[in-house]
């Protein structure tokens, strides 16, 4: 299932207070969700199909800066998600007692968390 068409069917339901942030996958929130306050990047505008020699429409230097900005918080959250594929909790067959999986996650996250407060700190 793709991230937005999951998203659409059980957002979470929160403030508009609170920034939330996303990748390209989440372009129609801004349309669809009006009051939420949703960080998507923005992209360059294509020139269409079948125009040669005509190139896309370049960003502003605050849409540049947007994205570089978003980019930079969104690595961590990236790399956090490859530490607990890594460990194969979320990228594979979970092959133990379904009891144990809950305390399986609970020491991969404190591995992984411990990995990052590591990296941050130096």
């Amino acid at each position: 299932m793709h991230d937005y068409s999951l998203f659409k069917r059980c957002h979470p339901h929160l403030s508009y207070k609170i920034n939330v942030e996303g990748d390209l996958g989440y372009l129609g929130v801004r349309k669809d969700f009006v009051r939420l306050n949703f960080g998507v990047p923005f992209k360059r505008k294509g020139s269409g199909r079948g125009k040669r020699g005509v190139k896309a429409t370049e960003l502003s230097l605050e849409q540049k800066a947007f994205n570089k900005a978003l980019a930079k918080e969104r690595i961590v959250v990236e790399h956090t998600n490859f530490g607990v594929k890594k460990f194969l909790i979320w990228g594979g067959e979970f092959r133990n007692r379904p009891k144990r999986y809950d305390v399986m996650t609970d020491i991969v996250s404190g591995l992984i968390s411990f990995l990052i407060l590591g990296s941050l700190i130096t």
